[in-house]
């Protein structure tokens, strides 16, 4: 869930409610490295619909991945 709201910009990291979720359900180590394997699925069904913008973001979110 966290992976998807940030996609959009809706929850920024910095925020008192991404904090208080992290306190509530702590997030494992490593967390930040897979979010861009989390926002895949939905940027590539997004992509599928809209193109043009979204294909920028699969690409960059292939990259970060490796």
């Amino acid at each position: 869930m966290l992976g998807a709201d940030r996609s959009g910009g809706e929850l920024d990291p910095d925020a008192s409610a991404f904090a208080a979720c992290c306190e509530a359900f702590p997030l494992a180590a490593g967390w930040q490295q897979r979010v861009p394997l989390r926002q895949l699925a939905p940027l590539v069904m997004h992509a599928m619909k809209c193109r043009a913008g979204c294909i920028a973001a699969v690409a960059d979110a292939l990259d970060s991945i490796g």
